[in-house]
């Protein structure tokens, strides 16, 4: 089991003791605003949390122990970029709602918060295409790589829409309190062009959401059992992630109206707890189950 290079161990312990410090002022937040959004998204912020922590320490120790793979430090980012949606989301509500002009600047902050939890699912769908190596299945699947970077690039430029209202992070906080307002950063036109293109990405999103799961299989193919083992919880957590994403996208021309929001909402939770919960989740069940990177 061979040891981190000395010079890679200061950038595993910055970037996990900078999501610890964002994480405790995250909780101080949602603390502080649990009257505001009652018992349902406190406690999805709460399980988000411990998602955080999972994600933080197994980055750690899959980082400090093989600094050559890209899984510990996509880890590690992952447990940043959605402890930093949390933040955002919940220093604007403070901001807005429980403490309206005690904290400069939560417009502004809150804004933050979607792109945050943007760059969480495209971490996510990263590591499923390139786990347990750090590298994709061959070198066919490089337009899928591609692809995921055009899928996020577009969704990222969202933020800067015009018309479009900043609702927070990934719990939507700020509708559940009454606080969304509209974006102040936007810029890029509401209809025409760019809708048009917006369309074709979400296409575009589904079609690559499916090639990475199906990566995973494609990589289970002619392994050994072992490593088949340790390939089968990320597939079982992928493909159940593409069935919510077809869910919700039926959902809303099946059931147009106050009953399909109702149960887009629903889908909505599972779509998100699924990945963010289940991906650090099997690859702890790989690491402590099946001897991955045998730690």
């Amino acid at each position: 089991m061979g040891e981190a290079r000395p010079e890679r161990r200061p950038r595993v312990r910055w970037l996990t003791g900078t999501t610890a410090a964002v994480l405790i002022a995250a909780l101080v937040f949602v603390a502080l605003n649990a009257g505001r959004m009652g018992a349902a998204r406190t406690a999805l912020n709460a399980i988000l949390a411990a998602a955080v922590l999972l994600y933080a320490s197994t980055g750690y120790l899959i980082a400090s122990r093989r600094p050559g793979n890209a899984i510990g430090g996509l880890l590690g980012a992952i447990g940043l970029a959605l402890t930093a949606s949390v933040f955002a989301e919940q220093y604007a509500l403070y901001g807005l709602a429980t403490a309206p002009g005690q904290v400069p600047g939560p417009r502004l902050v809150g804004c933050a918060s979607a792109t945050a939890a943007a760059v969480t699912v495209a971490l996510l769908c990263y590591i499923v295409l390139l786990f347990p190596d750090g590298r994709i299945p061959s070198p066919r699947w490089r337009p899928v790589l591609w692809s995921l970077g055009v899928v996020f690039a577009g969704w990222g430029s969202q933020e800067f829409q015009a018309g479009t209202t900043v609702t927070g992070g990934i719990s939507n906080a700020l509708v559940s309190a009454g606080v969304a307002y509209p974006n102040p950063v936007g810029f890029l036109p509401r209809h025409g062009w760019y809708s048009d293109l917006l369309k074709a990405l979400f296409l575009l999103a589904v079609l690559t959401a499916i090639a990475v799961v199906a990566s995973v299989f494609a990589r289970r193919r002619g392994a050994s059992p072992e490593r088949r083992q340790q390939l089968a919880w990320l597939g079982y957590v992928g493909a159940l992630t593409v069935v919510w994403i077809l869910a919700l996208g039926l959902s809303s021309v099946l059931l147009p109206g106050p009953a399909g929001d109702r149960i887009g909402t629903v889908i909505w939770a599972f779509l998100t707890l699924t990945p963010v919960v289940g991906i650090p989740l099997a690859c702890v069940v790989a690491i402590l189950r099946y001897r991955l990177y045998d730690l």
